[in-house]
């Protein structure tokens, strides 16, 4: 509750102010050799004397990419609501705002590439409908998650460039066997799909476009490095992109470690034709590998940590056997 200001430093440093109506804070700061990551998140969950959410936020984001260095600066707004009284059923709207800017390119890289070069405003709306009826956020072991995502920039929003972006996803959890214990062997499902395309004459942007690999796509690749090439060979994203796992958890250790083996397939197309196009030479990219799941006394947030194995591997493949993350389940 940002009303309820500390009487005291005891007050601030005990928890004991600001708190008491439902109201999220959050600062985001994370950097490494290649990215940076900053932002600051506000929500309210009862506006207008009513259960709607309101959300205020701003970020800073750098990567350097192989060919080109990418960075945006932006904000949103947001509204979202619980529909027909349900806890599972959940409507969002938000307007995200961004400059986005590509430089630093490579002397080798492709006239495509090299034309997307400079500084954009992108404006957008993003309308979303999730169904979620999972047993956690950080570490299901049973329930769906169904979400469809809308996005238009352009248009009626303004900003320098016009496309659209839909997207739907699916997880499933259950859990098969439970031990003596009560601890779950939980088989989990997941896949996604995605589509673009430029409006008005516009092309979707190549830091717009789809791309898969990594956590939460396809483990053993690098993040963002399955995508169609140019005639130069450099990645330039697609305009359509399917993914799919099967992952099954085995507890280790009480309710704090948990092991699994995952089979991961995906890919991405540069349009619709090359979708079951087998002159395209494009095929269904595949990995397996195995993962360990630790709770930490940070919270209830796990630490997730695979080896994964490419089991088509191609020429220029950008591989990465040990990828980790920290937080949510993808």
């Amino acid at each position: 509750d940002y009303k309820d200001t500390p009487d005291s430093w005891k007050d601030f440093f005990t928890g004991k102010a600001f708190c008491g109506a439902g109201q999220n804070f959050g600062i985001n700061l994370s950097g490494g050799t290649k990215s940076q990551n900053y932002r600051v998140d506000w929500m309210n969950p009862w506006i207008f004397d009513r259960p709607i959410r309101f959300g205020l936020g701003g970020f800073y984001k750098t990567w350097e990419w192989e060919k080109y260095d990418e960075e945006r600066t932006g904000g949103y707004w947001k509204l979202g609501k619980q529909l027909f009284h349900n806890k599972h059923l959940d409507a969002s709207f938000t307007h995200r705002l961004e400059n986005v800017t590509l430089d630093n390119f490579d002397d080798d890289v492709s006239p495509q590439l090299k034309g997307e070069e400079g500084t954009n405003l992108i404006s957008r709306g993003i309308f979303n409908l999730t169904w979620d009826s999972r047993d956690s956020r950080f570490d299901p072991t049973e329930g769906l998650m169904a979400s469809a995502t809308q996005e238009f920039a352009g248009t009626i929003f303004g900003g320098d460039r016009d496309f659209w972006r839909n997207f739907l996803t699916v997880h499933w959890f259950h859990p098969l066997y439970k031990d003596k214990s009560g601890r779950p062997y939980v088989l989990a499902l997941r896949g996604e799909t995605g589509a673009a395309d430029g409006m008005n004459g516009d092309h979707v942007p190549v830091y717009e476009r789809m791309y898969a690999g990594g956590i939460g796509s396809i483990r053993g690749f690098g993040y963002n490095r399955v995508s169609p090439r140019d005639l130069y060979g450099d990645e330039i994203g697609g305009t359509l992109t399917t993914t799919g796992s099967a992952e099954f958890f085995v507890p280790i250790f009480d309710q704090l470690v948990r092991a699994s083996a995952f089979y991961d397939i995906g890919n991405v197309w540069q349009n619709w034709d090359e979708w079951d196009s087998k002159a395209s030479g494009d095929t269904w990219r595949q990995s397996t590998g195995l993962g360990l799941h630790v709770k930490t006394p940070l919270g209830p947030m796990p630490i997730r940590l695979y080896y994964s194995w490419i089991l088509n591997k191609q020429e220029g493949d950008s591989e990465q056997k040990f990828q980790f993350t920290f937080g949510a389940f993808f």
